[in-house]
């Protein structure tokens, strides 16, 4: 039963960091004091590249997780459902971002690369 609270909770703390994390944008740094790097038209495709892997590896860890509370017995079922349709959920939305990067790309001027 503790275990179970535990993967529960640090499962929503990790949701709950990644959902802070893409609701910021990409940070802008500077490469030397008085010097702004401006994000060019290849930024959001990366980021959105990288958000769509983030994601699909979070549903590979909750599939795992699912395939743990089914070996429990009858009282993992409930979690492992719960586990794999947060899974499902991940899936869908990096399947949102591959396809906002791939938008994105169309705007990239030829010969950029990202």
């Amino acid at each position: 039963m503790r275990h179970r609270d535990f993967l529960l909770g640090s499962g929503l703390v990790l949701i709950a960091v990644v959902l802070a994390g893409c609701a910021t944008g990409p940070m802008v740094g500077t490469g030397a004091p008085g010097v702004a790097i401006q994000p060019g038209p290849a930024d959001p495709v990366f980021h959105y590249r990288q958000q769509a892997a983030d994601l699909r590896n979070m549903a590979k860890r909750l599939e795992m997780e699912a395939a743990w509370f089914e070996k429990q017995g009858e009282q993992g079922q409930e979690q492992a459902k719960r586990s794999r349709d947060m899974a499902r959920d991940f899936v869908a939305a990096a399947e949102q971002a591959d396809q906002q990067a791939t938008e994105y790309q169309r705007r990239v001027p030829h010969g950029q690369l990202y």
